[in-house]
């Protein structure tokens, strides 16, 4: 079946993994919240195709996840909490509602290095 990407499809993707980490009932490890974020990141900068590549990639089992990749994100995110599911469920439902406030994060100059991820 050949799906059309659009905000609808990819944000229901995004929410059907977060629905899936919830029905496990815990929260995303690192590699699961990178890639999550990169999704809701692309998704607000509709760039679909890029989103759902990253949906995928928070599907992949920890066994099979390319170790160099899980290496430097370990390292680059070791100083940083990991959100959990509430928090990026809040982020994907902003995004979704208008972003308003991520936004007004993003032009934060702060907040001009999610730009720069999906740029």
């Amino acid at each position: 079946m050949d799906v059309k990407l659009n905000n609808a499809v990819v944000a229901t993707a995004i929410g059907a993994f977060l629905r899936r980490l919830r029905k496990e009932g815990r929260n995303p490890d690192r590699w699961e919240t990178e890639q999550a974020i990169r999704a809701m990141a692309f998704l607000a900068c509709d760039r679909y195709l890029q989103a759902i590549d990253h949906v995928g990639r928070a599907l992949i089992p920890p066994s099979k996840r390319d170790p160099v990749a899980l290496t430097y994100i370990e390292e680059a995110t070791s100083h940083l909490v990991v959100p959990d599911l509430a928090t990026l469920q809040g982020i994907l439902d902003e995004i979704c509602d208008g972003g308003g406030a991520l936004a007004q994060w993003m032009g934060d100059p702060a907040g001009s290095e999610v730009s720069q991820l999906v740029n």
